[in-house]
């Protein structure tokens, strides 16, 4: 359990409360992977509520008051509220709005203000600490072996489909929980497509593909892209190639403490404008229990870099109906740089 996240949020806290729902807050607060449930937080308590099928285990696990629900969920929460003498609960931003109108009405007629709170769990989600630094590195480690097995399988005929697959079942075989997000394996033209389904189309000689995997070990994601050519590369997809390379290394030389995150995405946005083309998407962005989550590496990002965050740094060119370019890293912010987490070479790979 994060102990000192906890007491930062209390510390903020007088006559009111946060009540959080969303899974994977619940996960980075209480360390627990696959439990249900809420969490209520005062000045003074820590509450998780569950039913009964995470009951028992939640009660030997964490060192806090567990509750079983009795009845209605809600009606279990409020009897809490009412006994602790909280009037106002605030809830996440990222709570999903239907739930939110329906707990707000529910609240409103026992007398409690339900609303938004501050993004304090945002803020604390930012710096990773040593055990997710662990776990975040292990799954880039499941990703980068995973990458490497799919390169024995691109093969004449092959399928953008049954690669996809092939990394799926990789991913369990090397003790990730599968994938953190829908995975990209696009073939040629496809590769335009800066997130593309994979579909039934063969491979073919002298064919671009983009590759954009991703894996979840113990709740934690993490993510990757490259580009490889099956066949001989011709000069055009070669100095596209070597922009998209070059870019992302100088982006990844603005990676350190203290670095403006804006910076970043304008200094891309700005050198790819020079070559001629134009980013559509944002540099990158954090990566932890959600694959995408604060900090957002774009133009509109005043924040500073701090040591201990966990950053994609992913430019590409996307050529309609030609061919797409992408190199993505996950990144951890160091003292004075940056470790790359994805240890794959970004010299093009020809199969």
């Amino acid at each position: 359990m994060k102990s000192n996240s906890i007491l930062k949020i209390q510390k903020c806290l007088l006559n009111d409360a946060y009540l959080f729902t969303t899974k994977n807050n619940i996960n980075y607060l209480l360390e627990i992977g696959n439990f249900e449930g809420n969490l209520l937080i005062t000045k003074n308590d820590v509450i998780f509520f569950t039913d009964f099928r995470y009951f028992e285990e939640a009660s030997k696990e964490l060192p806090i008051e567990v509750v079983n629900f009795l009845g209605k969920k809600l009606e279990c929460i409020n009897m809490h509220i009412k006994r602790l003498g909280i009037t106002k609960i605030y809830f996440e931003k990222d709570l999903p709005y239907i739930q939110a109108i329906s707990n707000q009405k529910f609240f409103k007629s026992k007398a409690v203000s339900y609303e938004m709170g501050l993004s304090l769990i945002d803020e604390l989600r930012l710096i990773k600490n040593e055990n997710e630094i662990v776990l975040l590195k292990k799954s880039a480690d499941i990703n980068n072996e995973i990458f490497k097995r799919l390169l024995k399988e691109v093969k004449l005929g092959v399928t953008e489909i049954e690669l996809k697959c092939f990394l799926e079942n990789q991913i369990r075989k090397l003790g990730g929980e599968g994938s953190s997000f829908d995975l990209i394996v696009l073939f040629g033209k496809k590769s335009s497509m800066p997130h593309g389904i994979s579909g039934e189309s063969k491979l073919s000689y002298n064919t671009p593909i983009l590759i954009d995997i991703g894996v979840n070990y113990k709740g934690y994601a993490s993510d990757m892209t490259r580009t490889i050519y099956f066949g001989k590369p011709d000069k055009e997809f070669l100095d596209i190639y070597k922009i998209v390379k070059d870019v992302q290394k100088k982006a990844l030389d603005l990676v350190k403490p203290g670095t403006r995150i804006k910076d970043i995405d304008q200094m891309v946005k700005d050198t790819l404008a020079i070559k001629g083309y134009v980013l559509g998407h944002s540099t990158g962005h954090g990566v932890g229990l959600d694959i995408h989550e604060a900090p957002f590496i774009n133009v509109n990002n005043e924040s500073l870099l701090e040591k201990n965050m966990v950053i994609t740094i992913e430019p590409g060119i996307y050529i309609n109906n030609k061919f797409g370019i992408r190199i993505e890293d996950l990144v951890l912010v160091t003292n004075n740089g940056y470790e790359i987490l994805s240890n794959i070479d970004k010299e093009l790979i020809v199969v």
